[in-house]
């Protein structure tokens, strides 16, 4: 088994939990959002969406879930009438290696799916290729794990790019979203040092996107419900 990379300082750790369980909202949240529109239209473009949100939203809970098990481990014995459970976070820590990978997988398919919902490519080869090398990635990223922060740099441009060509950030909630883009791609640059000085650093930028996000997501909300 692969040990645990364990770069929080210690006085943070649970800190970050509680900023990747803000953001898990908040990508409900517009996973929400996105599966309501896709109810009334039937449109691919909020299906993509929706799918994409809620696969970020289910790596950050994996990893979330994780990394309070690796920082405050438990064990606890529960009877109800002839049923006896056990949790015990030894069982997690010694699955470390399946549910990084796990986790990595969702977060590279979301961004995957981002990636084909902004440039608009809905060839089923691309489709394949893509998820085929998002497969390879997280297997490889097990033995290199600074492969897996590489290969989501390299998205988050690519979507960050297209993204503006795309929209030219006429209005403001396309700035927040573009901002929060930005954000990822610095917070991911930081966490491939796999230093404690710059874990903060990186999961403070990771906050502010989730804050831009949130931000975007009221504004087209709000703006909807206005206009009807």
């Amino acid at each position: 088994m692969m040990l645990s990379i364990i770069v929080a300082p210690p006085w943070f750790r649970g800190i970050d939990c509680i900023f990747e369980y803000f953001g898990i909202v908040v990508f409900l949240l517009i996973a929400f959002f996105a599966y309501k529109a896709t109810r009334i239209t039937n449109d691919k473009k909020t299906k993509w969406l929706f799918i994409s949100f809620l696969l970020i939203a289910g790596s950050y809970l994996i990893k979330a879930f994780k990394d309070l098990n690796f920082y405050f481990p438990v064990e606890r014995e529960v009877f109800i009438g002839n049923f006896h459970l056990k949790y015990a976070s030894i069982a997690i820590i010694q699955s470390e290696v399946l549910i990084n990978a796990i986790s990595r997988i969702l977060f590279l398919l979301g961004l995957v799916g981002l990636y084909f919902l902004i440039t608009r490519s809905e060839e089923k080869r691309h489709v394949f290729l893509l998820v085929f090398f998002t497969t390879i990635v997280t297997y490889i990223s097990s033995f290199i794990p600074h492969l897996f922060h590489l290969t989501n740099v390299v998205l988050l441009a690519e979507i960050s790019y297209f993204y503006f060509k795309k929209t030219k950030l006429k209005q403001p909630s396309q700035k927040m979203i573009m901002t929060a883009f930005l954000c990822l791609m610095l917070s991911q640059v930081l966490f491939l040092t796999f230093l404690s000085r710059f874990y903060v650093n990186a999961k403070i930028l990771e906050l502010i996107a989730f804050i831009f996000f949130l931000i975007a997501y009221s504004l087209v909300v709000f703006g909807t419900k206005s206009k009807k």
